[in-house]
């Protein structure tokens, strides 16, 4: 689960969730920005496709408002880190270290 921020002619942000089921779904939306409100109504949403799931997992980056999302919406869920996205910042802040 994650946000991509839109450049170009079409501003905004993408929410973007891709699934590991039987039929590979991937839903997604456009919203004007990443943050709690808009990531709540996407979960709900969500919600409404799946239902109330107690054996789902989400893996995500940092974000706050992701994680508040997630538990408030998804309470059983598991919520990991993106493993590569914390390698990714682990190596940036690496470097900005060493310069």
């Amino acid at each position: 689960i994650d946000g991509g921020h839109l450049k170009g002619e079409f501003k905004g942000t993408m929410l973007l969730i891709v699934t590991m089921d039987s039929q590979n779904q991937i839903m997604h939306a456009i919203c004007k920005s990443e943050c709690m409100e808009t990531w709540s109504w996407f979960l709900r949403k969500l919600r409404e496709c799946i239902g109330n799931m107690e054996d789902v997992t989400f893996i995500s980056d940092r974000a706050p408002s992701i994680a508040t999302s997630i538990a408030n919406i998804f309470p059983h869920a598991h919520h990991g880190l993106c493993g590569i996205y914390l390698y990714s910042t682990f190596q940036q802040n690496l470097e900005a270290a060493i310069q």
